[in-house]
């Protein structure tokens, strides 16, 4: 029974959190142009991600883990490009990217 209600309590932590994250997407985004404000916000996310997953998240350094993690080094370098450049083409290729590498670096993590 108290395994239930610390879920449910992990849960609703998990709500608030992801409120957050919209209003800090709201605030970053809406009627603003890409900017260093898609880097914060993915830093936002990965802290989001890390905070929710942290009993699952295993913090040794196998192969395995070393492989799962490196993949945010070029999730935060295609998120700095916001910043550092203006290219249309490579801002709408970033915007895929970005969103499909994070979710699958989140899925080999878990």
């Amino acid at each position: 029974m108290a395994d239930v209600a610390q879920e449910q309590k992990g849960l609703q932590w998990l709500l608030l959190g992801a409120f957050g994250i919209g209003i800090l997407f709201d605030w970053m985004f809406y009627g603003k142009g890409l900017g260093i404000s898609y880097l914060l916000f993915v830093i936002g996310l990965y802290g989001l991600f890390i905070w929710q997953a942290r009993q699952r998240i295993h913090l040794r350094f196998s192969r395995k883990q070393v492989f799962d993690w490196i993949w945010t080094l070029p999730i935060f370098l295609l998120a700095l490009t916001f910043f550092l450049f203006s290219n249309p083409h490579f801002h709408l290729f970033n915007l895929v990217l970005i969103p499909f590498l994070f979710v699958i670096q989140t899925i080999l993590i878990t």
